[in-house]
């Protein structure tokens, strides 16, 4: 009970801080990467921050490595004076980078970097990311092999029963059915900047993985938590 009262609470205060304190966001910064635009079939949204405005060798080894297995990344920081030596390290594996506003957690930073590639039609697959873990320390081409045999709509390394059974969003892939449906499309037109974590887990990570379920899609995760705790 006392969740969902934070939840429910959260969530009205979210909505009458939208209300009272609606502005334009501040201008975000586009960088030219290194990787021409089209260079992949499969598109990535990284959403980065870091208190020292440096963008850490253990997240450049992560672009290298989704770079590697063609995927075209956008990556998107909310760290607003980032290091130039930081900046020339990332352009080798980006397509742009993206400096906005600490504003609306990785949510707004994923729709930010949605917007700037301009539409997800020529895209077979999209993956949102962060840099909240460390990694990867296994081979991502056997994870995604592994995972499409499974046939899934949509995909993440773990799932969480926190609230409600959802996929976690700091590893996300979604397949080309769903960026061609409507309710992928609304979600993200509709996304506004939320104020408070829990407002974001409730209504976006969890909201996200229940309206797609509803929608008949196939949400799955490699390390499974019911799975997990049987054994």
């Amino acid at each position: 009970m006392d969740l969902w009262c934070r939840i429910l609470t959260t969530t009205f205060a979210d909505r009458i801080y939208q209300k009272l304190f609606a502005r334009e966001p501040k201008k975000t910064v586009v960088i030219e990467g290194e990787i021409q635009p089209g260079f992949g079939e499969e598109l990535c949204v990284f959403a980065h921050f870091d208190k020292d405005d440096l963008i850490d060798d253990y997240v450049i080894n992560y672009l290298e490595q989704l770079h590697g297995l063609g995927l075209e990344i956008i990556l998107v920081s909310v760290s607003r004076d980032l290091d130039s030596r930081s900046i020339a390290k990332a352009r080798r594996f980006c397509q742009s980078i993206l400096v906005r506003e600490n504003v609306g957690y990785d949510l707004a930073s994923w729709k930010s970097g949605l917007e700037h590639a301009g539409g997800l039609s020529r895209y077979r697959a999209l993956m949102l990311a962060n840099d909240s873990v460390y990694g990867p320390i296994r081979d991502l081409k056997d994870v995604f092999t592994l995972m499409r045999r499974r046939g899934l709509d949509v995909w993440s390394i773990t799932d969480s029963i926190e609230i409600r059974q959802h996929l976690q969003s700091y590893f996300l892939v979604f397949e080309k059915a769903v960026l061609e449906s409507t309710v992928f499309h609304e979600f993200w037109a509709k996304l506004p900047i939320y104020g408070a974590k829990l407002s974001v887990v409730w209504n976006c990570e969890v909201g996200l993985s229940r309206r797609l379920l509803r929608e008949g899609f196939q949400l799955g995760a490699l390390c499974e938590y019911t799975k997990l705790k049987e054994k």
